[in-house]
């Protein structure tokens, strides 16, 4: 079997692996934010949709931040979109009632990205391919996954696919 990587330069770009013949999935493919969280960003990306923002000021006031709202034709078979998830919002805080000194801001969590797999033959999962968003904080929104596999796509009890 032979697999060829499109090796994603700008993050923008999704992670695209085509085989021409079986592609069996035993371990973990994952454009997950939490995998890369602080390592770089996920292939597929996106900046649009971004969760609103929350305001912190001490312990008088706390207005939570929103997950990420992705835009587009996000969750539609066809036709598939390569968009990755969206960000959650950040969260500015200040360390008094007046919410007039600044204190470090906490971002949101980052989107899921988007990995495609194209097999010449069948796709069978029995391990995981994720493309999940960060759960922490105000949560970034799940990223896309295409399994196209000319003789069919399986996944076998004990695999997941998510985002």
């Amino acid at each position: 079997m032979r697999f060829v990587m499109a090796i994603p330069g700008p993050s923008l770009q999704p992670a695209i692996i085509t085989c021409d013949g079986d592609a069996i999935v035993h371990g973990t493919m994952s454009v997950g934010g939490e995998i890369i969280s602080g390592y770089g960003l996920p292939a597929g990306r996106v900046t649009t949709g971004v969760g609103l923002y929350g305001i912190s000021c001490a312990s008088t006031m706390y207005l939570p931040p929103e997950g990420g709202h992705h835009a587009g034709r996000y969750g539609s078979a066809l036709p598939f979109s390569l968009e990755g998830g969206s960000p959650g919002g950040f969260l500015l805080r200040y360390s008094d009632t007046n919410c007039s000194q600044s204190a470090p801001a906490m971002d949101g969590g980052e989107g899921g990205g988007t990995l495609v797999l194209l097999a010449g033959g069948r796709i069978e999962v029995d391990g995981s391919v994720t493309a999940d968003g960060v759960s922490f904080a105000s949560g970034g929104s799940g990223g896309s996954l295409l399994l196209r596999g000319a003789a069919g796509v399986n996944v076998l009890p004990g695999g997941t696919v998510t985002a």
